[in-house]
């Protein structure tokens, strides 16, 4: 699950529930960002990452990415952020977002050719 900047709390935290509650899920929570600091939410509310782009695991199963406002938009100019996600989901089963979290998927070329949809 991607963790940027001015991501919105409810998009991250209602599919993080569904899927750490999986049996045998482990959900990884990877940082834009450098280092293990606490990502804002576009309200305020802080997210501590679990992993950076350097230590993501290469065998995930999904590939997560939350909607947002202001902050959505820059992930989504990110040249970093955009080529971590293309490359991740080269190998990952499913890529999948909340509202506007599919911007980033668009932005990232990965909705070329498909039908897709948001609130």
């Amino acid at each position: 699950m991607l963790l940027y900047p001015g991501f919105t709390a409810l998009d991250l935290v209602g599919p993080y529930h569904f899927l750490a509650g999986m049996m045998g899920a482990r959900v990884h929570l990877v940082t834009t960002r450098g280092a293990l600091a606490p990502v804002p939410s576009d309200m305020g509310l802080a997210i501590a990452p679990t992993v950076t782009f350097a230590d993501y695991p290469k065998d995930v199963t999904i590939l997560f990415m939350p909607g947002g406002t202001d902050g959505t938009l820059a992930a989504a100019r990110d040249a970093r952020t955009l080529a971590f996600i293309r490359d991740q989901a080269s190998r990952t089963d499913y890529v999948t977002s909340v509202c506007t979290g599919a911007r980033i998927l668009g932005s990232a070329g990965l909705l070329n050719g498909k039908r897709a949809t948001s609130h």
